[in-house]
């Protein structure tokens, strides 16, 4: 009778509440609140087998969240002051007066809705936290302070750490829950994916990724790539890097170049969950311009490959990754970039890979030749195009600070590198915002700016001059790529 009363009461959507479901047992609505989410519960003082606040007690224990009021049939002060004390919002009178039920309705939807509000900005800033930590941005204060928050230190990295990559989500939740059952919870998400800084060694790593597939979490379209396992900070972002640009490489191929069969799609899939090893010696040699060890440190890989009998799936995966840092010494064409990518997913054999990538490094070591028979007043303008890029420059202000003639230095330069000083520098720029129309949110307004073009509409114009396409035109090429 009480239940159907207060169904009836007042419109309840009115003040944005919908009854879920009503109980005349504490047993049935323990069950109840184990199984479901709700915001808010009126329990009655005198139910069957325990009272209304014994069964929020119980639910409490469990670490179920909600809010509630407490009902009672008579002023019994000592049970409204412990209900209070548990945490209760108010308390209502029997028989329900509608208006105080809706005076307390009011002071709960407001109380709830600043908590989703405060919830909701907490999980953001969090949120971009851990995507601070995964690109190593954090101070070691900051990380303390931030790790902190899970019972964490810094020395929790010394256990290893591997970063999951979850593609194609659709449903979080039940593997946000999983990570927090397992102790994992390091998670930072982006559009449909979930990385995962796992926490621990390849077998526990093996076993959870396991869980996540037995527990059907990871279906249908979703999948996982898996980085490095790193034991430092600095590494750490290397891992991020490689579960994710697996993750679009799959992607790429089943949308451009589809897999010759399901039975190789798997393969690919099985090898994506294996860790990958740290590529941090030939990045640094790449990096350094040292492309003759470079060839000498891949051929170390390649060797380790064929003794070792690596699966060519992973080797493939692991070329991919190889070819991006290569590639960030290159100034390739889409097309080009695209047509790579191919190759290493086609080619049949670790020796036709190594092959493929020490042609690429050999392309660098004739750009490096070449610049060795450039002066040095053109190499010192090459740096400061290079480094000031985003700040207007021009060749008058470089020959003044390098005390040469404008003219002399722009003829000397176009003699020596085949074109324009304006013309380099352009390309240059247009590189950049390549760059940032791929993998980041910025505007093209803003991104003209940080490349270093006050005038928008010029940048518009050079970069469809340069590349042929508008940058929203190639930023959709790009993303249309990566999805």
């Amino acid at each position: 009778m009480i239940l159907k009363g207060l169904e009836r009461i007042i419109d309840w959507s009115e003040f944005g509440f919908e009854i879920s479901t009503t109980c005349k047992s504490t047993v049935q609505a323990l069950d109840y609140l184990e199984n479901s989410a709700v915001d808010l519960v009126i329990a009655d003082v005198n139910m069957p087998s325990m009272t209304g606040l014994e069964m929020i007690e119980t639910a409490q224990r469990k670490r179920i969240s909600f809010e509630f009021v407490i009902l009672s049939g008579y002023q019994d002060f000592e049970y409204v002051q412990h209900g209070l004390q548990m945490g209760a919002v108010d308390y209502l009178l029997k028989p329900i007066d509608a208006n105080k039920l809706k005076d307390v309705l009011v002071k709960i939807k407001t109380k709830l809705d600043a908590d989703n509000l405060f919830k909701e900005q907490l999980s953001k800033i969090t949120n971009i936290t851990m995507q601070q930590l995964l690109l190593n941005e954090l101070t070691d204060e900051e990380k303390n302070d931030f790790l902190s928050n899970y019972g964490l230190s810094c020395e929790v990295i010394n256990a290893g750490i591997t970063v999951i990559a979850c593609n194609r989500l659709h449903d979080f939740k039940k593997i946000l829950d999983f990570c927090h059952d397992q102790n994992q919870p390091l998670l930072y998400s982006s559009d449909d994916t979930l990385f995962i800084a796992f926490i621990g060694n390849n077998g526990s790593l093996i076993k959870f990724m396991r869980d996540l597939e037995n527990l059907q979490y990871i279906t249908s379209e979703s999948y996982m790539t898996v980085g490095s396992r790193v034991n430092d900070w600095n590494s750490l972002t290397e891992s991020f890097e490689q579960s994710k640009k697996l993750g679009s490489l799959y992607k790429f191929y089943t949308r451009k170049d589809n897999f010759l069969s399901n039975q190789t799609r798997m393969d690919w899939l099985n090898q994506a969950t294996v860790p990958k090893f740290t590529l941090t010696e030939i990045r640094n040699a790449i990096n350094n311009n040292d492309y003759e060890g470079s060839i000498n440190i891949l051929k170390q890989i390649f060797s380790e490959f064929s003794k070792n009998a690596i699966n060519p799936s992973y080797a493939r995966q692991m070329a991919f990754l190889i070819f991006l840092e290569i590639h960030k010494k290159m100034d390739l064409s889409d097309k080009e970039y695209q047509d790579i990518v191919v190759r290493i997913n086609k080619s049949s054999s670790w020796q036709k890979l190594e092959d493929l990538l020490i042609s690429m490094i050999d392309v660098l070591l004739d750009q490096q030749s070449q610049n060795d028979f450039v002066s040095l007043n053109v190499q010192k303008t090459i740096e400061i195009v290079n480094r000031e890029y985003q700040d207007d420059i021009n060749l008058s202000l470089i020959s003044e600070r390098l005390q040469l003639n404008t003219n002399y230095l722009g003829q000397l330069f176009k003699k020596e590198i085949g074109e324009s000083f304006a013309s380099y520098l352009n390309h240059y720029r247009i590189r950049k915002a390549k760059d940032l129309l791929s993998d980041s949110q910025m505007s093209v307004a803003d991104i003209a700016l940080d490349v270093g073009y006050v005038n928008t509409g010029y940048f518009f114009k050079n970069f469809r001059k340069i590349s042929g396409l508008s940058p929203k035109e190639f930023r959709q090429q790009s993303h249309e790529m990566s999805n």
